[in-house]
């Protein structure tokens, strides 16, 4: 059998061709050190012996990032206006619709080209 072991931050990771876990210590003859996973999104080649970067993983978890950022600032900046009936009342219309837009362009940040790879956040009515 042959296979790789690779050093993780908890110590070293045994892993067999076939993806089986192997204690530590455990090391078979026919293994060799791979160096360390250079982030989560990689995923090891054995074929090539080298990580490769799942960019589909990359973007999907970028995504889900920036869409929290996103309910953050809606709940943080747009909600405490808009969700609260008397602050609401005492804008104008011109702020009411200054904050309507800040709301919809948040919302359709997801639907920007090139998202998540280059995003433009609205500007914050003042």
């Amino acid at each position: 059998m042959a296979g790789a072991y690779i050093h993780e931050s908890n110590g070293n990771y045994f892993e067999t061709l076939n993806g089986q876990n192997l204690q530590q210590g455990e090391v078979p003859e026919g293994f060799r050190e791979v160096m360390l996973r250079p982030s989560v999104h990689h995923e090891y080649n054995y074929e090539t012996s080298t990580w490769i970067l799942n960019e589909s993983l990359l973007h999907t978890d970028m995504a889900a990032e920036i869409r929290d950022i996103r309910n953050r600032r809606l709940r943080s900046e747009v909600d405490m206006i808009a969700g609260n009936t008397l602050r609401w009342n005492e804008l104008s219309s011109e702020k009411k619709e200054e904050w309507s837009k800040y709301r919809e362009d948040l919302l359709n940040v997801p639907q920007q080209n090139d998202f998540p790879l280059t995003i433009s956040w609205p500007s914050k009515p003042t």
